[in-house]
């Protein structure tokens, strides 16, 4: 089912319950000069921060300060300018978000890397994860858990069926095909983007995600597991194993 949420505010669904619930939005301007202040972490709260290239077009070079020696490094080995842009302000932004929960500066962020690459603070309970897609950022943060997080852009020409049968069960593939063309994309990028929720959560690599089937989660020590809907052609999923009561949707602007 599509479900569309208006204009700066977010829709979120319950994969389970199939529970649905609308988040107000709130702009957020100033946080990368430092000027934005107040935004406590709850221990049973889950803060999502949206940014778009295009809508951010001099945080880059403001936020390619705050990166480390390697980080640059890996922003000037990309190809494209854009795909060095999203590198930029996700990192730079997840430096100045977490400077500003814990009150240091982003420079100052020792971000560890586990094996399969997921970034993660050493002593410490902040849990957070960072995904892109066609200019949109998505940056989640809790505590006391870990989440994952995975938004896609729903290209409507994307062929589905090549990513589905390596990574999906065969019921998954049959279910998705007996659905009308019209929306099997969709049905594909609902599965795809909780199955990779799922495995970022839990620390895996792409290699585990052929092993997540199903919606019985409390054998994977998932607590719960939500579609949300970002805007018209981005979707997501967010994956936590910890639950949590309030959920806060910031949309950065300059």
């Amino acid at each position: 089912m599509k479900f569309r949420n208006d204009e700066g505010t977010l829709r979120i669904k319950n994969l389970c319950s199939n529970e649905e619930y609308v988040v107000e939005g709130e702009d957020v301007v100033g946080i990368v000069d430092g000027k934005s202040k107040g935004y406590h972490l709850g221990n049973s709260s889950i803060h999502l921060w949206h940014v778009s290239v295009d809508t951010a077009p001099t945080f880059v070079e403001r936020l390619y300060q705050v990166l480390s020696r390697e980080e640059k490094k890996r922003a000037g080995g990309f190809k494209f300018i854009d795909d060095a842009k999203e590198f930029i302000l996700a990192r730079g932004l997840l430096r100045v978000i977490i400077g500003m929960y814990l009150g240091i500066k982003p420079g100052a962020v020792n971000l560890h890397y586990t094996f399969y690459g997921k970034p993660f603070l050493p002593d410490s309970n902040l849990a957070f994860n960072i995904s892109y897609s066609n200019k949109n950022i998505v940056l989640g943060f809790g505590k006391y858990g870990d989440i994952g997080l995975d938004i896609e852009y729903v290209n409507e020409v994307f062929e589905w069926n090549l990513i589905a049968e390596t990574f999906f069960s065969w019921q998954e593939v049959t279910s998705i095909m007996t659905l009308p063309q019209h929306v099997q994309h969709e049905a594909f990028f609902t599965l795809w983007t909780m199955k990779e929720a799922i495995v970022k959560a839990l620390g895996f690599g792409l290699t585990g995600i052929e092993t997540i089937t199903g919606k019985d989660f409390d054998e994977l020590n998932i607590d719960s597991v939500w579609q949300i809907q970002f805007g018209e052609g981005v979707q997501g999923a967010l994956a936590t194993t910890e639950k949590w009561e309030h959920l806060k949707y910031y949309r950065l602007k300059e």
